[in-house]
């Protein structure tokens, strides 16, 4: 299926810009170079969804600071039942949301898919990251296969829209 949607926006006050469905091999070698990135950022998991639910459009998201990327978002547009869709960072993923190298790179995707999701009437924004973002709020949860000294950080946010209230979902 086709992407999104193909376009860029110049460059944010701080000198970060955002593009929408960018270039496979620098989406690829920023994934594969960042310590945070994990399986659900790479191309081989998001070809892996984009085969088995044709329904699920990519409109993933980069960040560039001058020629050098600093900042990936993937996003697909899932429909909602019983009409409608929302946007989701890795639809079937336990992670694989914003991974940035600083915190103006993060909120500068997540604000270009916020206003993603206002152009196309998405019902919400949920985001998948691992590690605090701003001042989006962060859940701490134990995952069942850890012992319970051993805690893991993971961040489900919902961003309602069109008011953009902030609401987090416990694991």
């Amino acid at each position: 299926m086709p992407p999104e949607e193909v376009r860029a926006r110049g460059p944010a006050p701080g000198g970060v810009r955002v593009e929408a469905n960018p270039p496979a091999g620098a989406w690829e070698s920023y994934v594969e170079s960042h310590p945070h990135a994990s399986l659900f950022h790479g191309l081989t998991w998001q070809r892996s969804l984009e085969r088995t639910f044709p329904s699920y459009r990519p409109c993933h998201r980069i960040a560039w600071r001058g020629d050098s990327v600093c900042g990936v978002l993937p996003l697909y547009r899932v429909p909602a039942l019983p009409f409608g869709c929302s946007l989701i960072s890795t639809p079937l993923g336990v992670y694989g949301g914003v991974c940035a190298d600083d915190e103006e790179a993060a909120l500068a995707l997540i604000e270009d898919a916020t206003s993603h999701a206002r152009r196309i009437g998405a019902r919400y924004v949920e985001l998948r990251h691992e590690r605090p973002v701003g001042s989006l709020p962060a859940c701490r949860s134990r995952l069942p296969s850890r012992p319970a000294s051993i805690a893991s950080w993971k961040i489900r946010c919902l961003i309602g829209l069109p008011c953009l209230e902030l609401s987090m979902m416990r694991l």
